[in-house]
């Protein structure tokens, strides 16, 4: 296996090591100033063409402009708090997980038959809940308000975020309204022409399934 020495005006040299396989393999060198990259070393690579690279874990400190992924691993993997982009073509948060619908009312209520049946997706500034939650036997005359909303609200001038019951044994036109720029919903019955907000004890022992899309603040 033959090598070259190559010896600087100081200290130092480097060897080129021919493999010890059969061929003629081919050292080409830049045609103007470069720097051959090591290895073995950390090195920057400027304007560089990697043709179908293996690449473990890279880290990326700024921004990669990519035509296509393929995610042959099936994950991407957001931040634990969103990195919030004002951009609007830009995917900024993705979040799942469990939420538990609470009394808002100021009545200290306890809900029963939430515990595995609340879950709520986040993409980008658009949150799906689904829930199941009971009311307990009850006379008070507060406003029912249910609490708990994994992500706040978006601060519209109207409210805009409906919550659709798929199930309930409340009463037929039953529907949930989001409030702005809050974490809760109130209960809701209309006759096409009036819209009545309902009262703890009116929702006294009922039972609701159902689901809201709503746009969060952030």
């Amino acid at each position: 296996m033959a090598s070259v020495v190559i010896s600087g005006d100081t200290s130092g040299a480097v060897t080129i090591t021919a493999p010890a396989v059969a061929g003629t393999p081919t050292l080409t060198l830049p045609t103007t100033t470069d720097t051959l990259v090591g290895k073995a070393t950390t090195d920057t690579l400027t304007n560089k063409t990697l043709t179908s690279p293996t690449i473990a874990t890279p880290t990326m400190t700024g921004q990669a402009t990519i035509p296509t992924i393929n995610l042959t691993g099936g994950q991407i993997a957001f931040p634990a708090t969103a990195s919030a982009s004002a951009d609007a073509n830009t995917l900024d948060d993705y979040e799942e997980g469990t939420w538990t619908p609470t009394d808002a009312s100021g009545a200290g209520l306890s809900l029963s038959n939430t515990s595995g049946n609340c879950f709520y997706t986040k993409v980008g500034r658009t949150v799906t809940v689904t829930f199941r939650l009971t009311y307990p036997s009850t006379a008070n005359g507060n406003s029912a308000v249910v609490g708990g909303l994994p992500f706040l609200s978006i601060d519209a001038s109207v409210n805009v975020n409906a919550v659709c019951f798929g199930e309930q044994n409340f009463s037929a036109g039953a529907m949930g309204l989001l409030q702005d720029n809050a974490l809760t919903f109130i209960f809701l019955t209309t006759n096409g022409t009036s819209v009545t907000v309902h009262t703890n004890a009116s929702v006294s022992t009922k039972d609701f399934r159902g689901s809201a899309t709503y746009q969060a603040a952030s």
